[in-house]
C-alpha cells in the first residue's frame, strides 16, 4: 500500500504522522447522570436533561430541586453524550440544569480542545453505533469507549479544524431557526384562515365551532371521496419498479410526498396525483402526505380526492392536517388500544368548506410558506452534505488547516 509522504497507515486509516489516535475512554472523562426516581421529579427548580430533551427542543421538562453533587450540573457549553436508546453528542445551550442516568457529560482532558471533541466524536460514533448491544434498547458499556478511537492533532490545529465545522454547525443552526418560524407562522396561518376565513364579519356557530356565514360546515365524504387502500398479494411486491409504487403507510411518507421502496405487479385500490394520503392505523393514524403520482395504496393508507368544482386538493390537505387531533380521537375511540380510522369515520367528519375562489386564496396563502420551508430544507441537507464531507477530509488529516 502507497502511503503519502507526512502520513502513516493505521487500524482505521491513514492520517498524519503528528496526529496521534486515542481512544474515547482517554481523551475525557466520562460522568453518568443521577438516576432520577419519578417520585424526584418536580414542577419547579432544575430542569432534569433526560434523552427526549436532547431528541426533540419541544420536549417538556421534569424539574429537581433537591441538593445534588457538582458533577450531575450542567452548564451551557458542556458536551454531552447519550449512550441508551439512542446514541449521540450533543453540546447543551439550555441553561443550568442536572443530568439524568443514560447520559454522559463529556469533561475533556487538558489535551483535547472541547469544540474539537464535538466533532471528533460525531464521527467515531458511528463505529461504536456498530457495536452496540440490544435491539430495542441500543446501549454499550463503558469499557468500549476504550476501542473506539479518535484522531487528535496538535492542539492548534484542533481548534481550527473546530472553528471550519462550527462555521457550518452556525449555518444549520440558522436554517433549522428559519424553518421552526415558518412552521409557527403555518400553525398560526391555518389557525386563523380555516376558522376565520379571509374579509369575513360574519359569523355563525356549528358543531366544530365559529365559521364566516358563507362558510358551510360538510362532511368529508360530501366534498370529496374516500378510497380505502386494500394490500395486494404479497408475491406481487418487487424493487425493480415493475407495476405501480406501493404505499402501506408511514414508512413511504416524506417531507411532504411519499419516497417508495417497493412496487406491485398487481395493484388492487389506487389513488391519483395530488390526492390527499392519510395513515389509518396505528400509532401513525392521522399523519398526511400528498400524492405527486399514481400509486397502490395498502390497507393502512386512504386516499382522499377533492370532487371537482367542489373543493380544492390542498386546501383539503391543510384541513386534514388541523383535523389531526379530532382524527386521533375517533382512532381511539371506544377503548381500542389499536387506533385505526374507517371509510365510514373519515366520510363523516366534519370540516369547513368556504366558496372555492376562498379556498383556494387559502391554498396559496399557506403552500407559500410551505414552499418557503421546502426550499429551506434542501438548503439544510445541502449544508449537511457539506459539513459531512468537510469532516471526512478534516477528521482524517486528508486535507490540513493552516495554522496561524
Amino acid at each position: 500500500m502507497r502511503v503519502r509522504p507526512g502520513y502513516k497507515v493505521t487500524d482505521i486509516g491513514e492520517f498524519p504522522q503528528d496526529w496521534e489516535l486515542v481512544s474515547l475512554g482517554k481523551v475525557a472523562h466520562f460522568i453518568n447522570g443521577y438516576p432520577f426516581s419519578p417520585s424526584e421529579w418536580k414542577s419547579r427548580g432544575l430542569p432534569i436533561i433526560r434523552i427526549q430533551n436532547l431528541n426533540d427542543p419541544e420536549a417538556e421538562f421534569n424539574y429537581f430541586d433537591g441538593n445534588i453533587e457538582d458533577r450531575y450540573i450542567v452548564s451551557d457549553g458542556d458536551l454531552l453524550l447519550s449512550w441508551s436508546a439512542s446514541l449521540g453528542v450533543y453540546v447543551w445551550r439550555g441553561g443550568k440544569a442536572v443530568l439524568n442516568q443514560h447520559i454522559f457529560k463529556v469533561v475533556p482532558e487538558g489535551f483535547v480542545d472541547k469544540s474539537y471533541l464535538y466533532f471528533a466524536a460525531q464521527r467515531s460514533i458511528q463505529d461504536l453505533r456498530k457495536r452496540v448491544h440490544g435491539s430495542t434498547m441500543r446501549h454499550f458499556k463503558k469499557q468500549e469507549l476504550d476501542s473506539t478511537l479518535v484522531p487528535v492533532p496538535p492542539i492548534q490545529e484542533q481548534q481550527k479544524i473546530a472553528s471550519v465545522l462550527s462555521t457550518a454547525d452556525d449555518a444549520i443552526q440558522k436554517t433549522d431557526e428559519i424553518i421552526a418560524k415558518a412552521q409557527q407562522l403555518k400553525k398560526g396561518l391555518m389557525q386563523q384562515l380555516l376558522a376565520k376565513g379571509i374579509g369575513h364579519t360574519k359569523f355563525k356557530q356549528t358543531e366544530i365551532g365559529e365559521i364566516p356565514e358563507e362558510c358551510e360546515c360538510r362532511k368529508v365524504g360530501e366534498v370529496c371521496e374516500v378510497i380505502m387502500g386494500q394490500s395486494p398479494p404479497g408475491n406481487s411486491y418487487n424493487d425493480i419498479g415493475v407495476g405501480l409504487p406501493l404505499l402501506n403507510g408511514p414508512t413511504e411518507f416524506g417531507e411532504t410526498t411519499p419516497i417508495p421502496v417497493q412496487w406491485t405487479s398487481q395493484p388492487t385500490k389506487t389513488c391519483c396525483s395530488n390526492d390527499v394520503l392519510l395513515c389509518v392505523r396505528g400509532n401513525t393514524t392521522g399523519r398526511i402526505n400528498t400524492a405527486d403520482r399514481e400509486y397502490c395504496i395498502g390497507r393502512g393508507v386512504a386516499a382522499i380526492r377533492a370532487k371537482s368544482g367542489k373543493t380544492d386538493s390542498r386546501f383539503i390537505k391543510y384541513v386534514f392536517q388541523r383535523l389531526e387531533p379530532r382524527i386521533l380521537q375517533v382512532a381511539f375511540g371506544a377503548g381500542s388500544t389499536f387506533p385505526n380510522i374507517n371509510r365510514d369515520e373519515t366520510s363523516s367528519l366534519p370540516i369547513p368548506v368556504p366558496p372555492l375562489a376562498e379556498q383556494l386564496k387559502i391554498s396559496e396563502i399557506v403552500s407559500g410558506v410551505d414552499e418557503k420551508t421546502a426550499r429551506e430544507r434542501t438548503r439544510r441537507q445541502h449544508l449537511s452534505r457539506l459539513k459531512n464531507g468537510l469532516m471526512q477530509v478534516l477528521l482524517t488529516g486528508k486535507v490540513r488547516v493552516k495554522v496561524d
